[in-house]
């Protein structure tokens, strides 16, 4: 009989799936690289189960029980990785990565073949060995880790990527590093914690790949944003050295001309040293000559950016977050914040009404 706590396993376990499916069949995430994720996922979810329902007598765990599935979530994951940062493998490397799985997978399948033959050698080694090759799979799995993180770090990738990754492998090492605990507790104390671990696993792969997968997303869409709306740099001199306009005229040239407002990091400090000023004289000149603060000054024309952008037709397949991203705001919600306290309403129903009705909103 299942208990409460493996209910919630079994709920994570599907969820794992759910999204695993989703990322190999849905038509906005399906990839090469979503490929191995959802692999590596369906392979953890493999594993939670077989931890959590191994007394189960059925084809389904007989035969994960055959196919040594463990060894083989971190090599769908380092080969997704390797996939998103543009790294070739060598196929010597493929057959390196899956030996473990191959070699392990072939003996036990073997060990059940034989058992029929009386071939007692044989199970009793395997029965020997079984209690270490948890070991080996922990050992394994950290090696590919700490293998992952250093190809990460070492990696010109997008600084939310490494983030992301970052998580992810921390996380997989605290879940293996609890899987080698609970082991010992369990010997010791003898009480069942594996449901706990499990559910605990579910709850964090589910909201981290989720998560991750949509930020890789919206990277995605910024880079065809970016080809899309490219502009031949300007020639143009800095700035900051033309004397013939007003401070005020030089900040808006390097809004219009050098859109520094789409840079997510711009401040009073960096727009005053482009200027040559001090970061309280940016502020008094903003006063004086607009009667507006900095932020709401650099947001103006983000917003006037996000409103060109949400009406022309060739951004119509980019995300509301691309957008918001490519004009210079650093999150969804401070994107939609902000546009809503300058034009009165959500950028999703400004693109809408302006679709039914052909009339900008609050025009």
């Amino acid at each position: 009989m299942i208990e409460t706590e493996q209910v919630f396993v079994l709920i994570g376990i599907t969820l794992i799936t759910f999204l695993s499916i989703l990322l190999l069949t849905s038509r906005k995430y399906r990839s090469s690289y979503n490929t191995y994720l959802a692999l590596s996922l369906l392979s953890i979810s493999v594993l939670i189960a077989k931890v959590n329902f191994f007394y189960f007598d059925n084809l389904l765990f007989q035969l994960s029980d055959y196919l040594r599935i463990e060894h083989l979530f971190s090599v769908f994951l380092y080969l997704y990785v390797f996939k998103i940062i543009k790294e070739h493998i060598k196929s010597s490397t493929y057959v390196l990565l899956l030996s473990p799985f191959l070699v392990f997978s072939i003996v036990y399948t073997l060990a059940s073949i034989t058992e029929d033959f009386e071939m007692d050698s044989l199970i009793n080694a395997l029965e020997l060995f079984e209690p270490f090759e948890i070991y080996i799979i922990l050992g394994f799995n950290f090696i590919m880790i700490t293998m992952l993180l250093l190809k990460v770090k070492n990696s010109s990738s997008t600084s939310e990527f490494k983030k992301w990754m970052y998580v992810v492998l921390g996380g997989l090492i605290v879940v293996l590093g609890a899987f080698l605990i609970t082991e010992f507790v369990e010997l010791l104390l003898d009480i069942q914690l594996w449901s706990y671990l499990g559910i605990a696993a579910s709850i964090f792969f589910i909201l981290v790949t989720y998560n991750g997968v949509q930020q890789l997303e919206v990277q995605q869409e910024l880079k065809q944003i970016k080809h899309i709306s490219q502009k031949p740099k300007s020639t143009n001199t800095s700035y900051s050295t033309t004397n013939k306009l007003s401070h005020f005229e030089n900040i808006q040239l390097l809004m219009t001309k050098e859109q520094l407002f789409k840079n997510p990091d711009l401040d009073r400090e960096l727009l005053a040293s482009k200027l040559g000023l001090s970061a309280s004289s940016v502020t008094r000149i903003l006063k004086e000559d607009a009667q507006i603060n900095f932020n709401d000054f650099v947001n103006s024309y983000r917003i006037d950016l996000a409103k060109e952008m949400l009406l022309d037709e060739r951004f119509n397949i980019f995300s509301l977050e691309a957008i918001g991203k490519e004009v210079g705001f650093k999150s969804r919600s401070t994107f939609y914040e902000s546009f809503k306290k300058e034009v009165g309403i959500a950028p999703g129903k400004f693109k809408k009404e302006y679709r039914l009705s052909g009339i900008l909103p609050n025009a």
